[in-house]
Order: C-alpha cells, then structure tokens, then sequence
C-alpha cells in the first residue's frame, strides 16, 4: 500500500536536505529526480514480467553506477572497442565503395569492355574509325550485341565567365551519343547527350554530374541552358545526370561530352575516321545471349576491319586476331578479379584480427573487474541472489558497454571516413 501523500512528500524533502548538506545542490537535485521517476513510474515496468526478481531496468541502473564508480576503466574498455569499431567500419565503408560496390548504371552485369586481341597482345584502346566499324557491323547484325559506345577522358578547366581563371582541372568524359542511354544515365534536369549532339559542326554541349553540380554550383537550377567555359570555350549546359550514374568508371567525371564537341572545346580537328585518337570501347550484350557468343561475333567483326592493329618493333602492325571482353560490373569484375578477391580477404581478414584483439582486451579488463567485484558478489549471493540473477546483471553491464562503443565507434567513423577518402583520393 502506497504511503500518503504528505508523508511521501516530507521523506523527499529530508532527503533532499541531507543530501543537499553532504553532496552540493545539484547532486541533491538529480538524486531527487530519480526518487521521484521511480515512484511515478509504476513498478510493473521496472520488473520482468511481473515476476519478484529485479527487471531489466534496474540492472541497467546499477551498471551505470558502477561505471560511475570506476570511470578510469571503462573509458579505457569503450575507448579501445570504439576505436577497434571506428577502424573496421571506415575500413569497410571505404572497400565496399571503392571495390564492393556495383558501378551505377542499368543492368551493369550485361557491360563489357571491348578489348583488342592480336597475336601475343592485347589493347585496351581501339582507333575511332575501328570503333565505328564495328558499331555499324554490330547494329546490322542485331544478334548478341545491343549496342556499342566508346568514351575518351580528358582534363578541362571550368568557369562560369571567358574573364574567370579556373583554379583547378576536372575530369571530363567524351563519349559516343549513345553511351548515356546505353548505360541509363537518366537526367534529373535537362536532358541527357544524344546522338545528334555527336556529329560534325554540332553545337558543343555538356551533361553534368550531380555532385559537382551541388559542390560547385551550390545546386543552381537555372544553370541549365545557360553557357559555362571549359578551358576557355562557350559550351551549353543541357542536363544533369541523377547522382547515383558513374558509368563503368572507378571515379566518375564532373562533365560528359559528346566526341562531336571535342574540336570546339580543345580547338583541334575534330574525332572522326580519319584521326588518329584512341577511345575505350564498351558494350551492352544481349540479356539472353551467352557472353562466349558475343565475344565470337563481336571477334568476326574486329579481325574483318581494315587497317586495324598495333604497331610491333619491326615497324609493321599486328592484325586483330578478335577480341576478349571483361565485365565492368563493379572494380571487382573483370580479368584481375581473382588478385580482387584475394586483396579483399586478407583486407577483412585483418579487420577480422583487430575487432577480435579489441574484444579480447576488453574481455581481460571485464575479468579483472570481476576479480576486484568479488567481495560484492558474494555479498550478494549471501543476500540471497541466484546465480542466474548475478549472470545477467554481468551481461547486462556487458551490453550497456558494447551500446556505449558502437555508438562511440559509429560517430568517430563518421569523421574518419571522409578524411581517409580524401587522403587515398577516393571521391
């Protein structure tokens, strides 16, 4: 039965006093919050199921007395794990973005890379008059190839204004006219590059990407259709992509541009089949298509092309025996995806090590704090508490300290990644 009221409240202001006379006001006033919380809240919910024995919230209560009691220690003990966890979580952030993570575009398993094959060589670059050949070959057969684009990347300089001096180089992407649509580079204002853009005499024009759009253009809207200058050339600003399209690129660029602005930006003749410039060549396979046939008839259409090849030593060229094609789906695809996959294991493996040595240390400290709290405990078993009880006010001090280090450890990767990513220049 509940004590009457004005009793209740004459206890309270006792103890306030004395308290107030040992401790100083303001510990007298938190204690005075806590006695009247827990008499405002009724006692079912401090207990476990209604049951006599102790409930949850009184275990979690006396663990943080305890950690008041021993600040020194447990500082240490969530300090170490909170640190253990920042590591491995910064450490994985940082490997699934720059590894793990599939490139952002559609259907990126059925992306390859196109790559030249002679005899005891291979390329990675293709002359654009090849190029072309072989994407005109391609669209009349229209059996295991959908469609092939090229890209060439380039560094410009970016100003708002032909007077403003560009204080840094970006990256910029010239690409086929339809290599966004092909890889589902969608705009989420303007419109994206399209093939009428890469002809000869088309009006430079330029596709943004969305983070440089929101970083250095402080996500202006009227910047569409208005002129920028990229190393000192007017070009048209017509779209920006939606921010999560790369393209089968580790780093994505800040602009693409269609081939067909690239004598208008860099005031050079212009990419055609008869320059000598070399792009990358990609495409898209045929869902239902087997990549072992794409690449068969992909390799017909290479070894036929005239004056294709790699210069030798001996001055002559090296024909196209046919072609290998590498998927592009995510840096771990590809013809170097075992090495991948081994450097990524030893990688968590070793992340593995250092949360396992965290939690080894932090189990020694919780053992020689169990050593020190041996008199309590037998006090308490002599009180009458049960084995079972003693356990799980243990565990329940074990989980408020792993709270107290994930949030720690959380928090703390929060900051460290971003710096990591700038110091290995990762975007």
């Amino acid at each position: 039965m509940m004590a009457p009221r004005h009793d209740i409240k004459a206890d309270l202001t006792e103890l306030f006093e004395a308290r107030l006379r040992s401790r100083g006001r303001l510990y007298a006033t938190w204690r005075l919050l806590g006695d009247i919380v827990s008499i405002a809240v009724p006692r079912r919910l401090l207990t476990s199921g209604g049951t006599k024995s102790p409930g949850l919230m009184i275990d979690l209560r006396h663990g943080l007395r305890l950690f008041a009691k021993h600040p020194a220690v447990i500082g240490a003990t969530v300090g170490g794990l909170a640190l253990a966890i920042a590591v491995s979580t910064t450490v994985f952030t940082i490997l699934n973005a720059s590894v793990l993570r599939p490139y952002g575009m559609d259907a990126p398993r059925d992306v390859v890379r196109v790559q030249m094959l002679v005899k005891n060589g291979m390329a990675n670059e293709w002359p654009y008059h090849a190029f072309a050949g072989m994407r005109e070959h391609a669209s009349h057969a229209r059996l295991a190839i959908e469609a092939i684009e090229a890209f060439l990347q380039e560094g410009v300089r970016f100003s708002l204004s032909p007077t403003e001096t560009a204080s840094r180089e970006d990256s910029l992407l010239l690409v086929s006219g339809g290599y966004l649509s092909m890889l589902g580079g969608r705009p989420i204002r303007g419109r994206a590059l399209q093939p009428s853009d890469d002809t000869p005499g088309a009006s430079p024009v330029v596709v943004l990407n969305h983070r440089f759009w929101t970083t250095r253009l402080n996500s202006d809207p009227g910047i569409v259709g208005t002129t920028v200058w990229l190393s000192g050339t007017p070009v048209t600003v017509v779209g920006i992509l939606e921010p999560a399209f790369t393209g089968p690129i580790d780093n994505p660029p800040a602009f693409w541009a269609p081939f067909g602005s690239y004598a208008a930006i860099f005031r050079d003749r212009p990419i055609d089949r008869t320059s000598a410039m070399q792009v990358a060549v990609i495409a898209r396979i045929t869902a239902s298509v087997d990549r072992a046939v794409a690449t068969s008839e992909l390799s017909a259409i290479a070894a036929a092309l005239p004056d294709v090849g790699i210069r030798n030593e001996a001055g002559g060229t090296a024909p196209v025996t046919g072609v290998q094609l590498d998927g592009v789906s995510s840096p771990m695809d590809g013809p170097d995806s075992a090495g991948m996959l081994v450097l990524v294991g030893v990688i968590l493996v070793v992340v593995g090590l250092v949360l396992a040595l965290a939690c080894v240390n932090v189990a020694n400290l919780l053992l020689a704090g169990a050593a020190a709290r041996a008199r309590e405990i037998a006090v308490r078993l002599a009180l009458g508490a049960t084995r079972r009880r003693i356990l799980r006010q243990l565990l329940s001090e074990s989980v408020l300290i792993g709270l107290m280090a994930g949030a720690a450890g959380l928090l703390l990767s929060v900051w460290l990644v971003p710096i990591v990513a700038a110091a290995t220049g990762l975007p």
